[in-house]
């Protein structure tokens, strides 16, 4: 921070200004303070407003993920259900949702494995959005005595709980993927204008 300080009032920097970045960096943390440290040492000028944009990028990025994998998780444990309950002879026979539920999940797995090309992964993730919220809810009051003593033997409160769910994530998949699309196809342009610039 005393680095930090020096070189920036050296430059002639106010030290109202100065005391506030260094402020923030010290609530970023580690992260922060290396990415100020390399930069110094590749002799480049911060720019911060670009570090703070990348920062919520990467944390969006890293929520949009774990959403995915809760909810291709969600399928695996579905379908993990479905063979413990074959497996102990609750049921006898194989319900006709394990293979939307099959579907689902792979195309969730799939979905996350695509969020490394952003506008892809989160559409993909739309389609286990659209189904396994609701084929829960139906299938657990089946398939499970836990399950349909929590929503009471009476599925149709768990249906409009679910099909809330299910419209939250087909809303914020659909969001994500259009805005990294708009990012994405606007990234060029701002390409070609810094180059023009220079």
């Amino acid at each position: 921070m005393h680095e930090h300080r020096a070189s920036e009032c050296g430059a002639g920097q106010p030290s109202w200004k100065v005391d506030a970045v260094i402020l923030a960096r010290a609530v970023a943390g580690v992260p922060a303070d290396l990415s100020w440290r390399a930069d110094r040492i590749a002799g480049g000028e911060v720019d911060r407003p670009r570090l703070w944009r990348n920062r919520r990028r990467e944390l969006f990025a890293l929520l949009v993920f774990l959403t995915g994998v809760g909810v291709t998780g969600g399928g695996g444990y579905l379908y993990y259900r479905i063979a413990r309950a074959l497996s102990s002879e609750t049921i006898t026979y194989l319900p006709k949702a394990v293979f939307p539920i099959i579907a689902s999940t792979l195309v969730g797995a799939l979905g996350c494995a695509l969020l490394i090309r952003p506008p892809l992964g989160q559409g993909a993730l739309v389609f286990p959005s659209i189904w396994l919220p609701r084929i829960a809810v139906h299938l657990l009051t089946t398939i499970s005595a836990t399950g349909s003593a929590v929503m009471g033997g009476d599925g149709s409160r768990w249906d409009a709980y679910a099909f809330a769910a299910s419209t939250a994530l087909v809303v914020f998949f659909s969001a994500s993927a259009a805005w990294n699309f708009t990012i994405r196809r606007r990234a060029p342009e701002h390409a070609t204008i810094e180059r023009t610039n220079r």
